[in-house]
């Protein structure tokens, strides 16, 4: 046998597919406008390039851009999966990233499939106009135009229709709120389900509850009204099949101590809004105060000259003392520069995921050469598969966003994962660490009564 031919032999079957995934495939295939809200790790990106395949194939679009978060374009997500499976090992795919003329070149080549990341959404609608050559676009991670009044967004908005086919994929639409489906709806279906007016959309479907109307909650408590809108538009995957194909996930929450000093500190921060010569203008930053005092640090100005301040280590020894627990290789999730910081001082041999080198520091996690993994959400909650190296996972703190808390977390708990899943999140006592804790647990109520809803 050829090496080429061996080759071919090792790639994976369209069989393997599950029922569901197969029934998923069928509706992105039939069905011009759909979001496919699937847990992470259900096949999502492979269901795509099957339906995309399918479609290229019958002449029904000629090409699609598919615009995903950057790490999941900078780790070729969507390029491994093509390398993986027999029927769609023909398909040709190109990033647009880089200088922009390296994006250009990429969008002029001709190429069927081409990816891009959203921070280029403005600068692709300022050049290209409606001359890209794209009749589908599918979003990954929808989630990121969860604003409409994004400059991204408000660009593309207006040229949406010349997509005659678009998919738009999530496992969290609504983990924050139930707002974020009026821009997701918007971007598939250019208004038809929840018009194309956000502020007629909060009336219809929300209640202010305060006078500048900054926050909304649902009028009639379940959202079912709303639900029932765009249900023709979603497609929520059974996961029940894939779910019994994953590990256990536990997660755990290890209290620390604020020494006395810090204390002080944190009650004064709270209290007048002023530490010394560190201030606070309003309550948004007085919040990002006493998350910095619960993490160990106080953030200076550089521009004043005012030098951030060591406030304890509490969550550092915390820290070793899980990891000497655990015993295993570990993933710390950090928010702050400065936590970041301190983490590398302590262990300087710890891998950050997070630059140039990232595809290298993923095949070295999942080779289990790496005993520690440092990685920020935002930058790497999404797309990047990390079940090969390890099950242990750490929030340094409490994660406000529960998105990128899901997101992060399925980056191990995941097809794959051989081992029992344990998260442990490390929580400053008597602290805003704890309402955070308690504010993204309740944000869980809202993709539960999604999956009642519709399921």
């Amino acid at each position: 046998m050829s090496s080429a031919n061996q080759n071919k032999s090792m790639l994976l079957s369209p069989d393997l597919f599950t029922e569901n995934q197969g029934l998923c495939t069928t509706r992105l295939f039939e069905t011009d406008a759909t979001l496919v809200v699937a847990d992470m790790g259900f096949g999502k990106t492979v269901i795509t390039l099957t339906a995309i395949a399918e479609l290229l194939a019958e002449g029904v679009i000629t090409r699609v851009l598919v615009l995903a978060p950057l790490k999941v374009i900078t780790t070729a997500v969507w390029q491994k999966e093509i390398c993986k499976w027999a029927h769609i090992h023909h398909l040709n795919i190109a990033a647009a990233t880089g200088t922009p003329q390296q994006r250009v070149n990429a969008i002029r080549s001709g190429i069927e499939i081409v990816l891009m990341n959203y921070e280029n959404l403005p600068w692709f609608c300022d050049h290209f106009k409606d001359s890209h050559g794209f009749d589908g676009i599918v979003f990954d991670e929808l989630t990121k135009l969860k604003s409409s009044g994004g400059k991204g967004f408000k660009k593309l908005r207006h040229r949406l229709k010349s997509f005659v086919w678009r998919v738009g994929l999530s496992g969290t639409p609504v983990s924050e709120d139930f707002e974020g489906l009026y821009s997701m709806a918007l971007a598939l279906d250019s208004g038809e389900r929840l018009g194309t007016r956000k502020d007629k959309f909060l009336t219809k479907y929300f209640y202010p509850t305060d006078y500048e109307q900054r926050n909304w909650e649902l009028l009639d408590g379940s959202g079912a009204t709303l639900l029932n809108a765009v249900s023709d538009l979603l497609y929520i995957t059974d996961n029940s099949a894939y779910k019994k194909t994953l590990p256990p996930i536990t997660h755990h929450t290890e209290l620390v101590q604020l020494p006395e000093k810090a204390r002080k500190i944190y009650a004064t921060m709270k209290r007048d809004a002023i530490v010394g010569d560190i201030a606070a203008d309003n309550a948004a930053v007085v919040v990002g105060k006493l998350l910095q005092i619960a993490s160990g640090f106080l953030y200076g100005d550089d521009e004043l000259g005012i030098d951030t301040q060591w406030v304890h280590d509490s969550k550092i020894w915390a820290l070793e003392n899980l990891i000497a627990r655990v015993n295993a290789p570990v993933i710390v999730a950090y928010w702050f520069k400065y936590d970041l910081d301190v983490i590398k001082y302590f262990y300087p041999s710890a891998r950050v995921l997070g630059g140039s080198n990232d595809q290298q520091t993923i095949d070295d996690w999942n080779a289990g050469k790496i005993d520690i993994l440092l990685l920020q959400p935002r930058s790497a909650g999404h797309g990047l598969q990390l079940q090969g190296g390890g099950s242990n996972l750490i929030w340094y703190g409490p994660q406000w966003s529960r998105d990128l808390m899901l997101q992060t977390e399925a980056r191990i708990h995941r097809q794959g994962q051989k081992d029992p899943v344990n998260i442990y999140t490390i929580v400053a006592e008597h602290t805003i660490d704890v309402e955070v804790m308690e504010r993204v647990e309740g944000k869980g109520g809202y993709a539960e009564l999604l999956a009642a809803h519709l399921g």
